[in-house]
């Protein structure tokens, strides 16, 4: 490809792109899998990010993830969720804002566990796009898995930093983690790239940097999603290679499940069974307190 200069939106340094720094990277979304984007990393802080920009009412217009219903599975990885975030400091008497909620899944999953002061907010569901909840302070504001979907994360971090309850709220952020993912792997390709959905996958090293310089203590840092649970065939290990398995997108996990392809295969039963021990570290979850 064509050298350019591009500006790091998480550390705000000049980088020289070519095609030591990038790769094309196809979508693990079935209705665009023959579309390819450009993903570079930054030299400075190491955080990925897409290069090309998007419509994002295009892309997110039928969104896969919004297929995402209250099953039994669901129910158990809701269940890792909300255990992640006990250990984190959640009580069931705080005012709780679940930012970029999605279709509200998990929100009205807290609301059945007795977590009755919880709000939603997503500005891709006309359901939960109220922006009346930014003149509003909660006592723990969680964010899952959106971060790297914002064009902006710096904007982003401001916004939902400002949403916190000073001093003592508490910030819980889970999203891959850049410090660890590799734009050569295959198997990062199906799962944590996610394009063109991730548009900026940061460093860790950088988000925890970030917050404290926002006032915030870190209070704890674990290198692990939700996902990646002690039961068998629910890790985030084995559903990549479920994916790659099949055609390589995560349009796969919402198919009937193909018991035939799991139990034939060595290589998905193990991952079924063992892919819990297997902490790459693709992930990070923080717990921080506003001072």
């Amino acid at each position: 490809m064509e050298t350019c200069s591009v500006i790091c939106k998480i550390c705000d340094q000049e980088n020289k792109i070519d095609g030591s720094n990038t790769a094309k990277i196809k979508s693990n979304v079935r209705q665009f899998k023959e579309e390819q984007f450009t993903v570079w990393r930054c030299a400075q802080c190491g955080s990925l990010h897409s290069l090309e920009e998007i419509d994002y009412d295009f892309y997110y217009k039928n969104y896969v993830m919004q297929k995402q219903k209250l099953d039994f599975s669901t129910q158990l990885l809701f269940a890792s969720r909300l255990h992640q975030l006990m250990q984190g400091g959640l009580l069931p008497h705080h005012t709780v804002l679940d930012f970029g909620c999605g279709n509200g899944g998990f929100l009205h999953f807290l609301q059945k566990k007795g977590y009755t002061k919880v709000t939603g907010y997503d500005p891709f569901d006309s359901q939960f796009s109220d922006r009346g909840i930014y003149k509003q302070k909660f006592d723990v504001v969680n964010s899952q898995d959106v971060i790297e979907h914002s064009p902006d994360p710096i904007t982003f971090i401001d916004e939902i930093t400002a949403l916190v309850r000073r001093p003592g709220g508490k910030l819980m952020i889970g999203t891959p983690n850049a410090d660890y993912i590799h734009l050569n792997d295959p198997l990062d390709e199906v799962g944590w790239l996610h394009q063109p959905y991730h548009r900026h996958i940061m460093s860790g090293k950088q988000i925890i940097k970030i917050l404290k310089q926002k006032g915030f203590h870190i209070d704890k840092v674990e290198y692990r999603s939700y996902v990646d649970t002690k039961i068998p065939f629910i890790n985030s290990t084995f559903v990549f290679n479920y994916m790659a398995s099949t055609d390589r997108t995560v349009d796969s996990i919402f198919d009937p499940i193909k018991f035939g392809l799991i139990y034939t295969s060595p290589r998905l039963l193990f991952y079924g069974c063992f892919g819990y021990l297997l902490n790459h570290k693709k992930d990070i979850f923080i717990v921080a307190t506003a001072l």
